[in-house]
């Protein structure tokens, strides 16, 4: 066996030893967040009719820092991008656990983003330098307030996107699984199987968060994907010089839910900020009669159809503006007619 083979084989190992230790770590999860009261009580904004474990996310957290970690000695360049990702990544996580376990006030919470997005921006050498041509422009602050503000956008808009069964694995299985291909090509090889082993562990992962789900992801898991999510994109962009756009295209059934729908509430007049079931998806749940099994075989078909776009822009790096609209107008064509069968109008129920 030649050094390539054994690399593609060791790699396969890894990967499927993800999805088998997430698969069954989760289901012993359960049973320990039953014991120890770590649940989700359903109210008048949940999609679920019982109560249900939350916080499995945990275990995909801690999957993958340990298969990182493991890793990183034998990578030099994975260390480095460890050192951007996995400090910043953790404090997400552990102040998620902890609102998770006992609840944690938004101002912490809040505060706590800020710092991992801060840190993560900080450690990338020579963030704020832009090429054009041979014109070197240092952007400064502005460029670094704008990573900052994306890394939190990013990890909040996540954690507000989880609110049926599956969803959020899914949207990250397929944005960390295409993601990977992007890194890989533009010869980011070690962060791109970073990216892969999180969709390996999610694999495992949604075996029990499929509908009916057995487990939530908790604000743990939803957290530290959206975070490293941006983060991933960021660490491609500045030190691979790997594209945006296919990051952009990948993400877009969660960002532009999230976005339009906070838009919408806040021109009405609505408290932004407050927890709601009004995204395209829960209405579709709540207002059109769709199952979270159906709503999830939506959202598969429509990333296969982003997921094409997104290797279009790898192939054909001149068709990435053409790809970034089509995707947004395919999801501007679902949005409008979820709008159309469950508009939000009709969404505006009593929360408890």
């Amino acid at each position: 066996m030649n050094h390539d083979s054994a690399k593609m084989l060791f790699s396969a190992i890894l990967l499927l030893s993800s999805v088998v230790l997430s698969w069954k770590f989760v289901g012993a999860f359960i049973g320990h967040a039953r014991r120890r009261g770590i649940v989700d009580v359903p109210n008048s904004r949940s999609s679920h009719s019982q109560v249900t474990p939350r916080g499995g996310g945990v275990v995909v957290v801690a999957i993958w820092i340990l298969f990182s970690l493991s890793l990183a000695p034998f990578f030099p360049r994975m260390g480095a991008d460890l050192w951007v990702l996995l400090p910043g990544s953790l404090l997400v996580a552990a102040v998620g656990w902890l609102d998770d376990i006992r609840g944690m006030p938004s101002s912490v919470r809040l505060a706590v983003h800020i710092i991992a997005a801060t840190f993560a921006v900080w450690a990338l050498p020579n963030f704020a330098q832009v090429s054009i041509g041979s014109l070197q422009i240092d952007t400064g602050m502005w460029a670094a307030s704008i990573a900052v503000l994306s890394l939190v956008w990013s990890l909040n808009l996540f954690n507000f996107m989880d609110g049926i069964d599956g969803i959020a694995a899914i949207e990250a299985i397929f944005t960390f699984g295409a993601g990977a291909l992007t890194l890989y090509y533009h010869d980011a090889s070690e962060l791109a199987f970073l990216s892969l082993i999180l969709s390996a562990a999610l694999l495992g992962f949604l075996k029990w968060n499929w509908p009916k789900a057995a487990i939530f992801m908790g604000d743990v898991g939803s957290g530290f994907l959206g975070f490293l999510i941006a983060a991933f994109a960021l660490v491609g962009k500045v030190r691979y010089g790997a594209p945006l756009t296919p990051w952009f295209i990948l993400y877009s059934v969660f960002w532009y839910d999230a976005l339009l729908t906070l838009v919408r509430r806040f021109l009405n007049g609505e408290k932004w900020h407050q927890a709601h079931r009004m995204h395209a998806y829960q209405r579709l749940h709540h207002l059109g009669g769709w199952t979270h099994r159906k709503i999830l075989l939506g959202v598969i078909i429509v990333n296969s159809a982003l997921t094409c776009l997104a290797i279009v822009t790898l192939l054909s790096p001149q068709l990435s503006i053409h790809c970034a609209l089509l995707g947004i107008l395919i999801v501007t064509a679902i949005y409008g007619w979820i709008e159309k069968i469950a508009p939000m109008s009709f969404a505006k129920l009593p929360m408890s």
